[in-house]
């Protein structure tokens, strides 16, 4: 604007003010429609771990799926899980996860899900609970030798999240890690 054309550009503004103040949309709120499994397909879908039933991609898969259902457990919060936040309390096991707004708790596992992160921890050692699994001939950057498997450090959260709908695809569901928190729950 210049001192010529001020009240050109004034009026202009007012125009669009008002055209943008008389122009209203009325858009329905969506709603997600929540899902959770029952105890039946959560059986199920457990149950397609043990494919390979002493493999360790079953066992990690059903540590996966076990820390999210049983033990009701964020994906994020699952990938960070190290061994050093797995305690003996009362002579259950439990792991200490660190939540939202930086909060610990104290997360009850069955004694199914104990034994499998115990196996697992034999496998490979302390560090990460979840850890990626490859199976090739040469060995990734950052991976060491498992067995016939190449192992990495972490998981990470959009592995999980893929591990998920892999297993949801198995049962005839269309799943995400949320869901499984949702079914503990």
């Amino acid at each position: 604007a210049t001192p010529e054309n001020i009240d050109l550009v004034q009026a202009n503004i007012f125009r669009a003010e008002a055209l943008t103040r008389s122009i209203t949309v009325n858009q329905p709120k969506g709603e997600k429609v929540h899902t959770w499994l029952s105890s039946h397909e959560l059986k199920a879908l457990i149950a397609k771990t043990h494919k390979n039933k002493h493999s360790l991609i079953g066992a990690r898969d059903r540590v996966a799926l076990g820390l999210m259902s049983n033990g009701m457990l964020r994906r994020s919060e699952a990938v960070e899980l190290h061994y050093s936040d797995l305690k003996v309390r009362d002579g259950y096991h439990i792991v200490e996860v660190v939540g939202k707004g930086a909060k610990t708790r104290g997360v009850k596992l069955s004694p199914v899900l104990s034994k499998d992160i115990l196996f697992l921890q034999d496998q490979w050692g302390g560090s990460a609970i979840l850890r990626p699994l490859l199976k090739r001939k040469k060995r990734p950057k950052g991976y060491s030798r498992v067995g016939d498997l190449w192992v990495g450090e972490a998981m990470s959260s959009q592995a999980l999240y893929n591990l998920v709908i892999k297993y949801g695809k198995m049962i005839g569901r269309q799943l995400q890690p949320h869901d499984l928190r949702r079914t503990g729950a």
